[in-house]
């Protein structure tokens, strides 16, 4: 077999191990703002509207007696093909189907996840990173990082970090070979992420122009950034269209709009150093917490530099000019979610360095391999504890505590709450539950199936077993992923060597 061949087959069991590993540990629930994305696509597609009559949730733009969703157009479109397929069910069983139609689309994430991981696979191997290394760095960052736990979902973060990682391999690829359908794609990309997550994604478009006339001057070719600037026009004219109709203004964004009438309750007026340290080294929130084994990347950085030290300035470039007004945030965490979410997007970027370091082979070291060894673990497991437990449920109970409590204590953390719970939910499933090892600060009003979960595994065939589907054909699946995972992890290594 080529050598072309087998990467590209190589890519395909990557893809199909991570995507069979995300579905066994969806919870099946789709995220807020998706689910309302959701209804508005099946709305477009019925009654070609984008606006909805009635809000679905608390942070919308309303103007001339319709709802709008504040999030980008790009969401909407990727959930049209769920909201066809819902449609059609409807039609077909005469009743409306909401449960199937949230299940689907909750599923909906997971592809865009595995996506996002064989993008950053890709862009290891263009950085001259061995498929052996390439490989086991993608799944620290598929299963070691908060990825994991998003990646399950259908959050439009992930939407975003698809588009951006995408922009900035075509980008790279450009850099390389010159050819101009690179630098297109680049553009469409950044674009997309522009119509995704609109105020997140205007930072990283800044930084991607700011490449992009740098290569233009670099390579002393005024046509690099004619063609960059006439690929992203359709883009920003989608955007401005978006904007104009939920604002009546082509630049005003819902975020601008809702700053406007003091509707916004995460604007930009916190001490920026402050979030700094929350962000990097707060007990309750830092990145460093919820994906420790970005702490092992910090020793990649000098050998990233060294060997592609372009590049590295590229990739630090754009993860600095993102945690700088993210920490201005005064909400920085993000909140409703697991860990800071907006630092989502940067994640694999700050994954990167990790291949360069693993490429030294540091773990013939002992100590280092023991260290390493125990980073992993414990990185899995904090990931396991986003992905099983039913986190966001317990956020009431563990802000109720205070803010202080929330984001600059350990047992106040989310983090830390999670493995708690999760270790009392495994003796739960397999011992029963016990009155002594009751988790305090669920919300009352939840279906009892919702209860059952959140006190054993919140996951979408847990919750079919208490609904009453034989748990035999639910062990056979289980069966079945598990014994798929290990063949796949078997067979890429024995290609690998």
């Amino acid at each position: 077999m080529r050598k072309k061949d087998k990467e590209r087959l190589l890519l395909y069991k990557l893809a199909f191990l991570i995507g069979v590993a995300y579905l066994l540990c969806s919870s099946g629930f789709p995220w807020i703002e998706a689910d309302c994305q959701l209804t508005i696509a099946k709305n477009l597609w019925q009654n070609g509207c984008l606006g909805l009559k009635a809000p679905l949730y608390e942070y919308y733009v309303a103007r001339e007696g319709l709802w709008y969703d504040p999030h980008g157009i790009t969401n909407v479109f990727w959930m049209l093909p769920v909201a066809i397929v819902s449609s059609i069910i409807d039609k077909i069983m005469g009743i409306q189907s909401s449960a199937l139609t949230s299940f689907l689309g909750a599923l909906s994430g997971i592809p865009v996840s595995v996506l996002a991981c064989v993008l950053f696979f890709l862009l290891l191997r263009h950085l001259a990173i061995s498929p052996k290394i390439s490989f086991y760095t993608t799944l620290c960052f598929a299963f070691l990082t908060i990825f994991f736990v998003y990646g399950t979902k259908n959050y439009e973060g992930n939407l975003n970090t698809l588009f951006l990682l995408s922009s900035i391999y075509f980008l790279f690829l450009f850099q390389e070979k010159n050819r101009f359908i690179f630098l297109v794609l680049a553009a469409s990309f950044i674009g997309l992420a522009l119509n995704t997550r609109i105020e997140l994604s205007i930072i990283f478009l800044f930084g991607i122009i700011c490449i992009a006339l740098y290569y233009s001057v670099n390579k002393k070719s005024p046509l690099i950034a004619i063609v960059f600037f006439l690929s992203l026009l359709p883009f920003i004219f989608l955007w401005g269209w978006y904007n104009h109709l939920r604002t009546g203004s082509f630049f005003l964004t819902p975020f601008g709009w809702m700053l406007k009438i003091n509707f916004c309750p995460n604007s930009p007026e916190q001490d920026l150093w402050l979030g700094i340290r929350s962000l990097f080294l707060s007990r309750g929130g830092s990145i460093f917490l919820f994906s420790p084994i970005l702490l092992i990347t910090i020793f990649g950085w000098k050998d990233f530099f060294e060997k592609k030290g372009n590049q590295c300035l590229i990739v630090f470039f754009l993860i600095l000019i993102f945690v700088i007004p993210i920490a201005k945030l005064k909400e920085w965490f993000g909140l409703s979610c697991w860990g800071p979410r907006y630092t989502l997007d940067i994640t694999p970027l700050m994954m990167v360095p990790l291949a360069f370091w693993l490429s030294k082979n540091p773990l013939k070291n002992k100590l280092k391999k023991i260290i390493f060894i125990v980073v992993v673990v414990w990185s899995f497991i904090i990931q396991l504890s986003g992905n099983l437990t039913n986190w966001h449920n317990r956020l009431g109970y563990l802000l109720s505590k205070g803010r202080e409590s929330f984001f600059y204590t350990i047992t106040g953390s989310q983090w830390w709450d999670s493995a708690r719970v999760l270790i009392t939910n495994i003796w739960n499933l397999f011992f029963g539950y016990r009155p002594y090892l009751n988790i305090t600060g669920y919300d009352l009003k939840m279906s009892s199936a919702s209860f059952y979960t959140s006190v054993t595994l919140h996951t979408w065939w847990n919750r079919l077993i208490y609904l009453g589907v034989p748990i035999f054909w639910i062990s056979i699946y289980l069966w079945l992923s598990f014994v798929t995972v290990a063949y796949l992890l078997i067979s890429i290594r024995n290609d690998l060597g």
